[in-house]
Formats: structure tokens, C-alpha cells, sequence
């Protein structure tokens, strides 16, 4: 079984490199032994956690707890914001992804209130590493995206080099390797120039993953020896564990079982110093596999035995289909059909529960949304109940003070009745608003309900079926790779058109679970549709451009959110079809109405002469269901520039 490990980066300071932690944290310790005051107590305490990450996570988290503890005391926000964020990147190599996201969060929100830029960069491109550990891509690059504008924004070169880095990591999830290639060239040019092994050695070790996925085992042999290499010269666990890993699999693949062995080995060695519990784990299930081909069943079983203890206990589920495949290869090499049998119920189970939770998960999601809207609509219809007591009781008062006028005073008997009547109609009037309210309530409700079982519809059935369809084709392709070529291709050419059926299909899901879309919501929308646009493309250059007061206040329907978002990726989509450009830009500016332009420098067409195709008629019709007005301006050899002009909400609570 193939597990590509790839590098990612985590932002240190330059002296970091430079210095021996151990010989930091002895004289840390030495500090500590003089008993200094609690604030300079508190800042080796953080500096020991952030030392400590690099050689033993058990001794960082007891130095963490400290430090967030004394933090508490003392109430100094700088410290305390420091002090999850180095806590947030021991949980990081830990492996505990979820707990890292909730720290860095934590630390965001104090360094944005401290107005602290750098460090939210910072905090930004730690927390996209988290994400990217748990495979949530849209999340991972709006982080890296934030932080690597405030960066270069700064002139921080060093800093951006890594980010860069690790998104040219993020290409290789995203299977754009020739992409991945040419970020991670870049990368390793510029850490060599500024004498940053370690990431030097990452990052040659993700160029060898890139050369894996391209069938060029070759190259990737060599990328992954060159990184043990440098690895080793520094004594770098991390880059080395994962030369070592993928090395392994190389040679299992070539049917090299002993080579593999020893190089599995090395990998385990390498992790197990930095305490990264669930990748030790993985390659111990492939060292079992590995002895399961040499005939070592015995030793495959009680490796496999050990790490189903140890990932039950720590509940690394995702290894489990992997660790009950390896245990059913081993039980079927001894002939005991009884444990085949058993594992491979238990890996159907696994499967099973995977698919319960993902869907338990959404399901979850929607009825929180829906019980929120619920309460807000039982809380309408009470103020209505009230509202409409209050008419009868004011109703009761007109009745006793005309009875009263009409004893006491017989000559404003006309005057009072025409009164009353006066108030009566107004008081049906009234009546009448509360029924149209309460109707309209109950319409959006059913609108309400109608929406989230079309969204849950498009999720469960359509997305789980189309990424069914990724999974096997892809499985199919790896099984013909070395034996037709040309059905090959043709499977991942159909592959590739899934995927991006899918990301279709997560948009209009993303704009149907919304009441509202903001304007961060949307532009973090067309940023990640750019970088997919200029993953694809080699020779055009893609420019996004938005006036910094735009997105203050301005919401959008998800009505509004969508077809803005899809005249967008048409107008863009034409462009690469059609315009041969070298340049596309798409520029925000204005504010009621809102501008949107985008902008090619291709060959352009006479407006005249031309057709309109389906292209520009859906973006006219698309223009016309938000209220906004769209005009196409070209010519033969001067490009072509679609405006779309729209008036939006503001929203004055922002």
C-alpha cells in the first residue's frame, strides 16, 4: 500500500536553525534554576515548550501547560497569545489537529485585537498547516493566502519563501504535480541561497513525491536520497523520516523487500524522536507489510497487533483501513481463513462508520441551522400573540370609553361613533399585516425546509457518488497504468472533469446553506477559483484587484453570492477558451453599485458580427436575477472587458 508523506514547513526564527535546541533548553533550565520573577519565569517557560517541540513533544506540552497556566496570572495578552501559539504548534507535530486549529484561533483573535500583523501572518501559516493535516484544502489555502500577502505586504522574504513552499505542498494534494514541481524548484533555490537546510531538505523531499505521482521513479529515488543527504548533516528527524518512508515504498514497489525493510526502519527511528505518534504508526504498518513478501508472518502479526492497540488507544481512525487490509494479506499468507474472515468485517466496518459519521456530521450541521431559524420564527409568532392581545385589549377600552362618552355626553354620539369606527379599521388593518407576517413566515419556512433537503440531497447522494466514481477510477487507473496508456489517460482526463464537477457542486451547496454571504465569504471564493485558474495554466498571468473599502458592510443573498460568483468564473473561463490572452484580471471596485470587471488582453472579437452564445446569455440572465446590469466591451485586437454593475444590502451592524 502506497503513503506518500509530504513536508510541510512550520515558521521558526532564523536563530532556531542556527542553534543547538538541546544546548538552548540547558540553558534555559540553567535560567530557570534562579528562581527569576514570573514574568521572566514566563517567557522561559514558552521558550522551553517552543524548544522542546523540536526533540520531545512529551516535555513541551508539561513546559505548555505552564506557560498558558502562568499566562492566566499574569493577564498580558503578548504572552499569552505567544504562548498558544507555540503550544498550538507542539499539538501540530503531536499529531492532535483539531486541538492545534483551537489554539491558533485563540492567538489569532488576540493578536488581531493587539493589531499585531506579523504575528497573525505567522499564526496564519501554522493554523493552514493544521488544516492541511486534516484534508480541509479551502481552509488551507485561504490561510496560506492570508498569510503570504501580509508577508510580502512586510517585505518578509523568508517568511513568504516558506509558505510558498508549503502551497507548493498543497498542489501536490491537489494532484497539479507539474505545478508542484515548478513551486518547489523555486523553494529549494531560495532556502539554499539563505542556508535553511531543513526546509532545503523538505522540500527536496516533496519534489520526489511530485516525480512519484508523474511515474518517474527515477527522479524521485534520487530527490529522496539527495534530502537524506542534507537530512543527515543537521541531524533534520522530520525531512528524514519522510526520505526514508517514501524510499521504503519505492523499493516495494521495484519488489527490493530487504532495501525496503531497512529503509522503514530508519523512517520509524526518525519519527519516534519527534514523538509524531500517528505517522510512526503508518510505517509500522508498512514494515509489516513489508515482512509479510519476505515471509516473516509471525513478526508482520505481532507488529500489526501492537499498532491496533496503540491506534485504538489513540484513536488514529484513519489508519485503521490500513492496518485491517495489511492484518487480513497476513492471516490469508498463514491459512487462517477465521481472521480473514474477521478483519475483513471489521474494514467493511470501518468503511461503513466513516460514511455514517461524514453524514451524521452534515446532517448535524443542517439541524443546528435549522433549529436556529425554528426558534427565531416561534419567537416572531410570540411578539405576534402579544401584539394582537394588545389590540384586544385596546379594542375593550375603545368599547367601555364610548359607552361611557355616549352616557355622559348624548351630543358626541355621532362624533364618538365615527371615531370608533375609524379606530376599528385601522385595527383590521393591523389584523392583516399580522396574517400576511405569519403567512410569510410560514412560506419561508417551507422555503427554508425545501432548501436544506435539496442541499442534503446534493451532498449525500450526487457528491458521495461522484467522488465514489474519483475513488475508483482512479483505482482502475493505477491497475492499467503499466498496460495501456492511452485508457489511461483517458481515465484521468475523466477523473479530472469529476473533481471539478465536484468543486461545482460544493459551490452551489456552499451558497444554498447560506442566508447571507459576505464579502470576505465571496472574495475568499473567486481567490481560491484564481489559483485553481492559474494551477492549469502555464502562460497566462492572473491578476485579482478589489479598493480596500469594499468589503466593508456588504452582504449578498445567496442568490445574489452565486450568480456573481458564476459570471465571474464564465467571463474567466471564456477568456482561457477563447482569447489566447497573456493576462486576466478580475478588479472590484465601486460601492453602490458594486463594479466588477474582468479584463483580457487577448484577441477579442466584433461585437457586432458575433453570435452571443450560451456563455454570455446565461451571464446577461444571471445579471438580470440580481438586479444588476452587464455590458461586454471588445474588439479585434484589443482585448475584451466584461462589466457587471450591481446596488447590495449593507449591513450597518458590521
Amino acid at each position: 500500500m502506497k503513503s506518500w508523506c509530504v513536508a510541510l514547513l512550520i515558521l521558526m526564527g532564523a536563530a532556531v536553525y542556527a542553534q543547538d535546541p538541546v544546548k538552548l533548553i540547558d540553558s534555559l533550565k540553567i535560567e530557570l534554576a534562579k528562581n527569576p520573577r514570573d514574568e521572566a519565569r514566563a517567557k522561559i517557560y514558552a521558550d522551553l515548550t517552543w524548544y522542546y517541540a523540536m526533540v520531545s513533544t512529551d516535555s513541551a506540552v508539561v513546559y505548555g501547560d505552564k506557560a498558558l497556566a502562568l499566562a492566566g496570572k499574569l493577564g498580558d495578552s503578548v504572552f499569552l497569545a505567544q504562548a498558544l501559539n507555540d503550544y498550538g504548534t507542539v499539538n501540530f507535530v503531536r499529531g492532535e489537529f483539531n486541538t492545534s486549529i483551537k489554539q491558533f484561533k485563540q492567538s489569532l483573535a488576540i493578536r488581531k485585537n493587539l493589531k499585531d500583523t506579523l504575528g497573525q501572518a505567522a499564526v496564519y501559516s501554522k493554523m493552514g498547516n493544521s488544516y492541511y493535516r486534516k484534508a480541509q484544502f479551502d481552509s488551507t489555502m485561504s490561510c496560506y493566502l492570508n498569510a503570504l500577502r501580509i508577508f510580502e505586504k512586510k517585505d518578509r522574504i523568508q517568511e513568504a519563501g516558506i509558505v510558498r513552499s508549503n502551497i507548493a505542498s498543497l498542489y501536490l494534494e491537489m494532484k497539479d504535480y507539474n505545478k508542484a514541481l515548478t513551486y518547489n524548484k523555486e523553494s529549494v533555490g531560495f532556502f539554499k541561497e539563505h542556508n535553511l537546510r531543513e526546509q532545503q531538505a523538505n522540500s527536496v523531499v516533496n519534489t520526489g513525491i511530485a516525480h512519484l505521482f508523474l511515474k518517474d521513479t527515477l527522479a524521485a529515488e534520487k530527490s529522496f536520497k539527495e534530502a537524506i543527504e542534507l537530512g543527515e548533516k543537521i541531524a533534520a528527524a522530520r525531512p528524514l523520516g519522510a526520505a526514508y518512508n517514501n524510499l521504503a515504498n519505492i523499493y516495494m514497489g521495484r519488489g527490493e523487500y530487504t532495501r525496503a525493510r531497512r529503509a522503514i526502519i530508519k523512517s520509524i527511528e526518525q519519527r519516534g524522536k519527534l514523538g509524531m505518534l500517528s505517522l510512526v504508526e503508518s510505517s509500522r504498518i508498512t514494515l509489516a507489510q513489508i515482512e509479510t513478501a519476505l515471509g516473516n508472518h509471525r513478526e508482520a502479526y505481532t507488529l500489526l497487533l501492537d499498532a491496533k492497540n496503540h491506534v485504538d488507544e489513540q484513536e488514529y481512525n484513519e489508519k485503521l483501513p490500513m492496518l485491517y487490509g495489511t492484518m487480513v494479506q497476513v492471516h490469508a499468507a498463514m491459512a487462517n481463513l477465521d481472521s480473514v474472515s474477521h478483519y475483513n468485517n471489521l474494514l467493511l466496518e470501518v468503511y461503513n462508520k466513516k460514511s455514517e459519521r461524514q453524514i451524521q456530521e452534515v446532517t448535524a450541521e443542517m439541524d443546528a441551522k435549522y433549529e436556529t431559524e425554528k426558534k427565531e420564527n416561534q419567537i416572531l409568532a410570540q411578539r405576534a400573540e402579544i401584539a394582537e392581545k394588545e389590540l384586544q385589549v385596546k379594542r375593550k377600552d375603545t368599547q367601555l370609553y364610548g359607552s361611557i362618552g355616549f352616557i355622559l355626553v348624548l351630543a358626541v354620539i355621532t362624533y364618538l361613533i365615527y371615531n370608533q369606527q375609524k379606530l376599528k379599521n385601522r385595527q383590521l388593518k393591523k389584523e392583516n399585516e399580522l396574517k400576511v407576517a405569519l403567512a410569510k413566515i410560514e412560506t419561508q419556512n417551507r422555503l427554508q425546509e425545501q432548501r436544506l433537503r435539496i442541499s442534503r440531497d446534493l451532498h449525500d447522494n450526487i457528491g458521495s457518488q461522484l467522488t465514489f466514481i474519483i475513488s475508483s477510477i482512479d483505482n482502475l487507473s493505477y491497475a492499467l497504468s503499466e498496460k495501456n496508456e492511452k485508457i489511461t489517460e483517458k481515465l484521468s482526463s475523466i477523473s479530472k472533469f469529476t473533481a471539478s464537477t465536484i468543486n461545482e457542486l460544493r459551490d452551489t451547496i456552499w451558497a444554498m446553506n447560506k442566508e447571507e454571504i459576505s464579502f470576505e465569504d465571496l472574495e475568499t471564493r473567486i481567490s481560491n477559483f484564481i489559483e485553481r485558474a492559474r494551477a492549469v495554466t502555464r502562460d497566462i498571468e492572473f491578476r485579482f484587484v478589489k479598493d480596500q473599502e469594499v468589503a466593508e458592510g456588504l452582504v449578498f443573498s445567496s442568490l445574489e453570492g452565486i450568480n456573481i460568483y458564476r459570471i465571474i468564473q464564465e467571463a474567466v473561463n471564456n477568456a482561457l477558451k477563447y482569447a489566447s490572452a497573456q493576462t486576466i484580471t478580475v478588479n472590484i471596485s465601486g460601492r453602490q453599485p458594486l463594479k466588477i470587471s474582468i479584463v483580457d488582453d487577448g484577441r477579442g472579437f466584433d461585437l457586432v458580427a458575433h453570435e452571443p452564445g450560451n456563455g454570455l446569455l446565461n451571464m446577461q440572465r444571471r445579471a438580470r436575477d440580481v438586479g444588476g446590469e452587464l455590458s461586454v466591451d471588445s474588439a479585434p485586437g484589443r482585448g475584451t472587458t466584461v462589466d457587471l454593475l450591481v446596488r447590495l444590502r449593507e449591513n450597518h451592524s458590521a
